[in-house]
């Protein structure tokens, strides 16, 4: 008899709000404004991929341009919005989220 555990959940995001950063400033995102969860994945295994980068600013996870990062990142307060466009007030970030599975 063989036994496979399948991972049939998709993650689910619970936290998707509208970041409100001062020009030429910096905010940490944390659970409150970004947070997804999955019944089978540790948030180290939520891992959310940019697939349209900010124009006028700039994500990064521990001070280094982000291309992906986890729940766990975010977490533990390593990812970062910095505004860089001067008088540019809008921005737009398009993130995929899938899991370890």
């Amino acid at each position: 008899v063989n036994i496979e555990l399948v991972d049939d959940t998709q993650p689910a995001v619970v936290n998707n709000t509208r970041l409100v950063v001062r020009e030429a400033s910096s905010i940490i995102l944390d659970r409150g404004m970004l947070n997804a969860t999955d019944a089978e994945v540790m948030a180290a295994g939520l891992v959310y991929t940019v697939t349209r980068r900010p124009r006028h600013g700039q994500l990064l996870l521990m001070k280094e341009v982000a291309t992906s990062f986890t729940q766990n990142d975010i977490d533990a307060g390593r990812v970062q919005y910095e505004h860089t466009a001067g008088e540019r007030l809008h921005d737009h970030i398009l993130l995929s989220l899938t899991d370890s599975h």
